[in-house]
């Protein structure tokens, strides 16, 4: 079986993010320049960046972060490299790149999920979710400069628009690909 590659699951991901094809793949042209995203040597199918939870997370995290494609590398860096104090509340991982992965990988743990916010502003991010018990909890992730310059700009992945991609996922068998 040849696995999808991300640039086929663009045209997808991009209806639901609301951005072309074009334009996300030069998000990830910028993401694998920036060492956010491994490429495999090659040409034709099962060459080039694989379609798998974490590089999808990679790509929704680089969205969240910035629209400006020349800000890609550094907000995108920053966002996903951003860490929580201790663990991650609903996922057990330290840093925001890898609990998004989890989240991805893991839909009965998406489940419990409302909402993944990542300031543009400054290096922060949140997973705010609902626990077992119907206590709203959130994870805070912070990476460098997480105070906002006075005006603050968050954006945010919803529950139905994160449970939308991860049945794309499902449809393409991507949570079958490797988890991290």
């Amino acid at each position: 079986m040849i696995e999808l590659g991300l640039k086929g699951f663009l045209p997808i991901i991009g209806d639901r993010l609301g951005m072309t094809n074009l334009a996300l793949y030069e998000r990830q042209r910028e993401l694998v320049r920036a060492g956010l995203l491994e490429q495999s040597d090659g040409r034709g199918p099962g060459s080039g960046v694989k379609a798998t939870p974490r590089s999808i997370s990679v790509l929704v995290i680089s969205v969240l972060a910035t629209e400006r494609l020349s800000e890609v590398k550094a907000r995108s860096s920053l966002a996903a490299g951003a860490e929580t104090y201790a663990e991650c509340a609903l996922t057990n991982e330290k840093s925001f790149l890898n609990a998004v992965t989890h989240i991805f990988a893991n839909p009965g743990l998406a489940r419990f999920v409302d909402y993944i916010s990542v300031s543009r502003t400054a290096g922060r991010a949140e997973i705010r979710f609902t626990d077992a018990a119907g206590i709203e909890r959130k994870s805070e992730f912070f990476g460098n400069s997480a105070i906002d310059p006075g005006v603050s700009i968050t954006a945010t992945l919803s529950h139905a628009l994160l449970h939308e991609i991860i049945s794309d996922m499902q449809k393409f068998k991507i949570l079958l690909s490797d988890n991290k």
